[in-house]
C-alpha cells in the first residue's frame, strides 16, 4: 500500500487555534502542577515537618550512610544516630535555653551544628538515652 494513500485521510498542517488551544492546555496542567506541589509545601510546613509536629532542626555526616539529627517533637529536641540499619536515641534535650538554640541554629553566627552539639555536650543540657 503506497504511502500517499494513508497520508491523504490527515490534514497538511496544524492551524494556528489549534497550536494556541495545545499551548493554553498545557499551560493550564503545569500551572496546576504547579498550584499542587506549593500546596502539598505548605501543608508539610516545609523542610521536614508534618502533621505530627516532627521537624529536622539539622545534621551532622558522619561517614557513609551515617549521621547525627536533631529532631523537635513536640516541646522536646531529640538527638537520634542513623545508619543504614539503625536509629538509636541518643539524647533528648530538656533545657528549653538549649532547645531554643537548637531551633535557632540555622542563623547562630558562626554556629553550625556540630559546634552547637559540641556545646551542648560540654555543658549538660542533655540527657543520655
Amino acid at each position: 500500500m503506497p504511502v500517499d494513500s494513508l497520508a491523504s485521510g490527515w490534514s497538511s498542517g496544524v492551524s494556528f487555534w489549534q497550536f494556541a488551544k495545545v499551548l493554553l492546555l498545557l499551560s493550564v496542567v503545569l500551572a496546576l502542577l504547579w498550584g499542587t506541589v506549593a500546596l502539598l509545601k505548605r501543608a508539610s510546613g516545609g523542610r521536614g515537618s508534618g502533621a505530627s509536629g516532627m521537624s529536622i532542626l539539622g545534621g551532622l555526616p558522619l561517614g557513609p550512610r551515617r549521621s547525627l539529627l536533631a529532631l523537635k517533637v513536640g516541646s522536646r529536641v531529640l538527638i537520634i544516630g542513623v545508619t543504614d540499619h539503625h536509629i538509636s536515641r541518643l539524647a533528648e534535650i530538656d533545657d528549653p535555653e538549649a532547645a531554643a538554640a537548637f531551633e535557632a541554629s540555622g542563623s547562630t553566627p558562626g554556629g553550625s551544628f556540630a559546634n552547637l552539639l559540641e556545646r551542648l555536650r560540654s555543658r549538660g543540657g542533655g540527657k543520655g538515652a
